[in-house]
């Protein structure tokens, strides 16, 4: 027979959008107080004068839910797989413009 604590241990259901896990967490409220804080995502900040900035930015519903399915998937938050789509798009653009201006003889 399973272990009482195995039995009710925090198990959210694979695969839910952003707005599918906040409904879940509001319906399953017995779960808040069993939730392992050693299993968050701490972020530091940066030192004095780190030039970083947060944008904001309004997305619709269906591209912030594709692009969650494809972080779960790959095991990395949302922010990172967007931070690193970005990084990798962004040296793409760079490499293409370098090719676009070199003179051709």
């Amino acid at each position: 027979m399973a272990d009482k604590s195995e039995k009710n241990k925090l198990r959210l259901p694979p695969g839910l959008s952003p707005a599918e896990e906040g409904e879940w967490w509001q319906q399953h409220r017995e779960y808040w107080d069993q939730f392992d804080e050693s299993e968050w995502e701490v972020h530091e900040p940066g030192p004095e004068g780190t030039n970083v900035r947060l944008p904001y930015m309004r997305l619709p519903v269906e591209l912030i839910d594709a692009i969650y399915k494809f972080a779960l998937a790959r095991d990395v938050s949302t922010l990172q797989l967007i931070q690193t789509w970005l990084e990798e798009r962004l040296e793409a653009e760079r490499k293409s413009d370098k090719r676009s201006r070199k003179p051709k003889h």
